[in-house]
């Protein structure tokens, strides 16, 4: 029996996921990262209700999840004087549980090394399909010939720009954009995290599992250009976002310049039509996603478990 050749591009969450499924019947499954390495940091992801339980279970996720879980906190909103006015009940934050992004990520990857090829620093660049295969062209490499090309490589997936058109008609932006970045625990967050908001912008502070802290900074931007990729750009733009934002602002901005994990991006979602053409086909945020919220990561889960149940 010949085995069917599934290349999936991204291997986030999404992108495991579906190769644990496929892996462990009988398909060649190839994730191909444009990054070095796994990608690690990120913030906190949390699953709620019987649907997500059920699919980790089937994963036998559910308890090594538990074993990773962050420690639920209250989350405390301070008024314009950073005086406290209301308290978010840790469940409300975290829901049944809850797990940093980097962990369930390093999770899933460890579950699929045996039946998975990652190739790292690798990218697809180009598609051409026909009735029976996906020839593939990558950055590096020889071109190869595929049954399936999966993209699940995120809110800017590069797949579906090949196979369905350029990102502009697909992402809607929403007016804002967000930066986090982990920094040393100067605040205290042990407790519970803070959330201090002005009109436009908003820095949220919890703790993180290694005794650190993560700040997640939200503000009215334009959708995001070439500063995507300019770390130096995008530490300017931040900045002067938050000029002149009083509250404990200034002290975490004093440690921008030393994070080595600073994410940005836009606050946007996906709206396609179809998630399928021809035989190359979009999972996760590159087919559904938003970026902000914690839901993502469930989701892309979730709609694995579903792309899977059709395949096999």
């Amino acid at each position: 029996m010949v085995k069917r050749r599934v290349l999936i591009s991204g291997a986030g969450i999404a992108g495991p996921a579906l190769a644990y499924w496929l892996g462990g019947h009988g398909f060649e499954v190839t994730v191909v990262e444009r990054a070095q390495t796994l990608r690690e940091g990120g913030q906190a992801v949390d699953f709620r209700g019987p649907v997500h339980r059920k699919v980790l279970e089937h994963m036998r996720l559910w308890e090594p999840i538990h074993q990773l879980r962050t420690q639920a906190r209250d989350l405390v909103l301070l008024d314009r004087r950073g005086r406290p006015m209301l308290t978010l009940p840790a469940m409300m934050m975290s829901g049944d549980v809850e797990i940093q992004r980097g962990d369930l990520s390093r999770l899933l990857c460890e579950r699929t090394r045996s039946s998975t090829c990652y190739r790292f620093g690798d990218q697809v660049i180009d598609l051409t399909q026909s009735a029976d295969g996906v020839s593939v062209r990558f950055s590096r490499g020889a071109a190869e010939r595929f049954d399936l090309v999966v993209g699940a490589d995120g809110l800017h997936s590069g797949v579906r720009s090949l196979a369905f058109g350029d990102e502009s008609r697909f992402l809607v932006h929403h007016g804002y954009r967000l930066a986090t970045f982990s920094l040393p625990d100067v605040l205290n967050t042990r407790e519970h995290g803070y959330t201090y908001t002005v009109p436009g912008r908003s820095v949220t502070v919890r703790s993180e599992e290694d005794g650190r802290a993560r700040a997640l900074f939200i503000f009215a931007g334009a959708p995001l250009g070439e500063e995507r990729g300019d770390a130096a750009c995008s530490r300017a733009i931040l900045r002067e976002a938050f000029r002149g934002v009083n509250w404990e602002v200034p002290r975490v901005l004093s440690h921008l310049d030393t994070a080595t994990d600073l994410y940005v991006d836009q606050i946007g979602s996906i709206c396609i039509g179809r998630y399928s053409s021809g035989r190359v086909v979009l999972l996760g945020d590159a087919a559904y996603g938003g970026t902000l919220g914690g839901q993502g990561t469930p989701l892309a889960i979730v709609g694995a478990y579903v792309l899977a149940g059709e395949l096999i």
